[in-house]
């Protein structure tokens, strides 16, 4: 299970700047006098938090308080303090673990610009991050494909504990390409849920993942903001193959340069 923190102080503070532009809204003292780990949820996080911590536990998810026990459930979050204020919400009696490969996504120089000014001193990151999120490597930060070992070194680990569920704390960015590992997905499907805002996964959002001999399946739900949130499965293949025929038709669907 994979479980959004609730909206934090950094969320507020860029929205503001994203409605408006002018940068008159712009929130220095949230977006700079603070290290970006130490933002903290706001009372409305807190009350989204504790909506998925009880969405899970009357959908039966939520196990016993003992972690990386065999045949239990293990609790990991990562270690920013908007996650761990909402794991702390949402399961208050488990032993939670703090675990780095959680953490939100290095944005480097081009996250700490006003997004408004992000075009004219860093065009071509502006650029891939509307045109291709597969492609998109911020300047200072951290790219696509050290996330993705990241993820699968921790999807390695916790095959390891033996845990029968896991529940996770991390960051909506986070939670996209742990999709696009689990689902295996190609580059121009990551790319297609980064620019499809329906997609989006909001503060308190929850994914839920389980499998068995002969398939998987995922399911999302917005308990925070959806009184009758309910999760609705989808399956998908464990092992994705394409024949020679298909990964031809795949290419045949870009235009040509030369």
């Amino acid at each position: 299970m994979l479980v959004r923190h609730g909206e934090s102080e950094g969320n507020v503070a860029f929205l503001k700047q994203e409605d408006d532009p002018t940068g008159r809204a712009y929130d220095r003292q949230a977006m700079f006098c603070r290290p970006d780990w130490q933002h903290r949820l706001t009372p409305k996080g807190e009350v989204e938090a504790q909506r998925a911590g009880d969405f899970l536990l009357n959908e039966g998810l939520l196990g016993g308080s003992n972690s990386n026990s065999v045949g239990q459930t293990g609790y990991y979050t990562s270690p920013y303090v908007r996650a761990t204020e909402t794991a702390g919400f949402l399961a208050p009696k488990a032993h939670w673990h703090t675990e780095e490969w959680l953490a939100e996504r290095d944005w480097g120089a081009y996250g700490a610009k006003m997004s408004a000014l992000r075009g004219e001193d860093f065009p071509y990151d502006n650029y891939m991050e509307a045109t291709s999120r597969y492609q998109f490597s911020p300047t200072g930060g951290e790219p696509r494909r050290l996330i993705l070992l990241s993820l699968r070194w921790l999807l390695y680990e916790l095959e390891c504990s033996q845990c029968r569920t896991v529940v996770m704390v991390t960051h909506g960015d986070l939670m996209q390409y742990f999709r696009a590992l689990i689902e295996n997905w190609l580059p121009e499907e990551l790319d297609e849920v980064f620019k499809d805002k329906s997609q989006s996964i909001p503060n308190g959002g929850v994914l839920v993942y389980r499998h068995d001999s002969v398939s998987c399946q995922r399911a999302f739900a917005d308990p925070a903001h959806d009184d009758g949130a309910k999760l609705e499965w989808v399956k998908f293949a464990a092992e994705r193959t394409f024949t020679g025929q298909e990964l031809l038709e795949r290419s045949r669907k870009i235009p040509r340069l030369y």
